[in-house]
């Protein structure tokens, strides 16, 4: 089985997973959708895209996500936008932590509009497509969103109207960098780490 990866020092990462889909009472798998893993990868062959994890253990779940059609949708929908916009090689750390932080509160409930344009944010940030305010505080409610968007810091209060616009010209950058999310595409799971531990 290929699973899709994301890993914030090594970008995107197709992990070949042997004897994937083999269950018992004592084996279970440790990779599914939306958990983040601690992998340690085997060393390249022969220049193919295709890695082998040469251990893999389980960090966090967030296997609750599931349990809800709106959450699970909008966790795919954010995993089929970073694969597109992710690239093999090229880290990613800030993206990678606002899909934990997104997976994290998609699992406690949260409601899937308020979790999702904040991934998107930073994914445009992180690629330096996002416009720079002409104003300083446009530019520091952006900084203020980017590290909320991560966890880093609360999400400030912004009015309904403004926030409303704010996440529709989110979606629309998204979707004129080829960014936008898609509810047809493959999940991601997250390896953590690339063996540096």
């Amino acid at each position: 089985m290929v699973a899709a990866c994301l890993s914030p020092d090594l970008g995107r990462v197709d992990l070949m997973l042997r004897g994937a889909r083999r269950i018992s009472s004592k084996k279970f798998p440790v990779a599914d959708l939306f958990r983040e893993l601690d992998v340690e990868l085997a060393s390249e062959r022969g220049g193919s895209a295709l890695r082998s994890p040469r251990s893999l253990e389980l960090s966090r779940d967030f296997d609750s996500i599931a349990s809800d059609s709106a959450s699970y949708s909008a966790a795919c929908a954010l995993c089929a936008m970073a694969s597109r916009s992710s690239v093999p090689g090229t880290p990613c750390p800030a993206l990678y932590a606002a899909m934990l932080e997104a997976f994290g509160k998609l699992a406690t409930g949260a409601a899937p509009d308020d979790v999702s344009w904040l991934v998107e944010l930073v994914n445009l940030e992180e690629h330096g497509v996002l416009p720079e305010s002409p104003t300083p505080e446009g530019r520091a409610l952006a900084k203020r969103l980017f590290l909320a968007g991560q966890g880093l810091e609360a999400i400030p209060d912004i009015e309904p109207e403004k926030l409303a616009a704010i996440k529709s010209w989110v979606g629309k950058l998204c979707l004129k960098e080829g960014f936008s999310r898609d509810y047809g595409s493959s999940p991601l799971q997250t390896p953590r780490e690339d063996g540096t531990r």
